[in-house]
């Protein structure tokens, strides 16, 4: 391993070690004893409660202790299976935020300084379509030093989801090693979602697709303003109908694999969740609760099946304990009670048709 590795590398065992031994320390402390000689539920279980947490430390250390940064980037699989073992350990974001750093230094570094403590407003495309995330971008004339722009896009023709944790970013483009394929768009967008996690530091997201123009200056920075100001961590259009509710034909003709058009939505669905196609905003609590959810569920993102962003948004955000905050009231629509396709956006935005 190199220098800079060991470092990181060997601290991540350390904290996991210590995290794990108190885990061990606080179940075997809180277990019922009852005083008749008996065994409690809990202490009965704790062998299989505990097994997940000693076969995580397990996996990261034959990981680390094999593999340099850029082989342990380029086992992304394995990585996110380890980490799956114990999703809650405090200090797997920290290590893949330093393996990055050490493989793609001047990308993060030029990342961070455009995104720490500012409104991102991330324009998710392709690069067929790079043309009107552009002009989506072009579109917010009115220059804020608290507002910047990434456009985020995959590669054309891949067929496979990402097995290597890696981007670049150049000339205000996030570039994914994702699929730029319709069916795997909530790959890119939490790809995005991650790396934004590890390396941005930004204090909001705004996520909008490249048909999204800016309509109202004003009233869209006042939106988020109020957002900031009110600490929301999740906000946008509200929708809340089930999977029994739904339609599942939204797909059907978009995906590069012809085969889905004849499978429904096969992902549970929150109680409460964002319209994608409005754009909706994150806090970095948020963005946090959909990276957690992107390394920790592999196997859930690799099914054979369309990819529904905001409705993983939804369900990472719920699970994480976070509540929506509904932009019905102050989004200007001609018609009370509808909306026109132009409408169908963020406060302050529009749809181009």
């Amino acid at each position: 391993m190199s220098d800079p590795l060991a470092v990181c590398g060997r601290e991540f065992l350390e904290q996991t070690q210590v995290y794990v031994s108190a885990l061990f320390d606080h179940h075997h402390a809180i277990a019922p004893k009852p005083s008749d000689g008996g065994q409690s539920l809990h202490r009965a279980n704790l062998e299989y409660l505990l097994r997940g947490s000693a076969a995580h430390f397990q996996a990261i250390q034959r990981l680390v202790c094999r593999h340099d940064e850029k082989g342990l980037l380029s086992r992304f699989d394995a990585l996110r299976d380890a980490l799956s073992l114990m999703p809650r350990n405090p200090y797997s974001f920290q290590f893949l935020s330093a393996l990055l750093y050490e493989v793609y230094p001047e990308d993060c570094a030029a990342l961070r300084a455009l995104c720490e403590d500012r409104t991102v407003v991330l324009h998710i495309s392709c690069r067929s379509r790079l043309w009107k995330a552009k002009a989506s971008k072009a579109s917010f004339k009115q220059k804020s030093a608290d507002c910047v722009h990434v456009i985020v896009v995959g590669v054309p023709d891949r067929i496979i989801p990402p097995k290597r944790l890696g981007f670049r970013f150049r000339k205000g483009q996030l570039r994914l090693p994702v699929p730029d394929a319709y069916e795997y768009l909530a790959d890119k967008v939490f790809f995005a979602y991650l790396i934004l996690t590890l390396v941005g530091g930004s204090r909001l997201i705004v996520k909008i697709d490249d048909d999204h123009r800016l309509s109202d200056p004003d009233l869209f920075h006042s939106y988020l303003q109020s957002l900031d100001d009110q600490n929301v961590t999740y906000a946008g259009r509200f929708l809340k109908a089930g999977y029994y509710q739904q339609e599942h034909g939204w797909h059907i003709d978009k995906c590069s694999d012809p085969g889905l058009d004849q499978v429904g939505y096969q992902c549970p669905f929150p109680t409460r969740y964002a319209d994608g196609g409005f754009g909706y905003v994150l806090s970095a609590e948020a963005l946090k609760a959909c990276s957690a959810m992107y390394i920790g569920m592999r196997a859930f993102f690799a099914m054979r099946a369309v990819q529904l962003e905001d409705v993983y948004t939804g369900l990472a955000t719920e699970a994480w304990g976070l509540q929506l905050h509904d932009c019905h009231d102050v989004s200007p629509r001609l018609n009370g009670d509808f909306y026109l396709i132009q409408e169908a956006a963020l406060p302050g935005l529009r749809r181009e048709i």
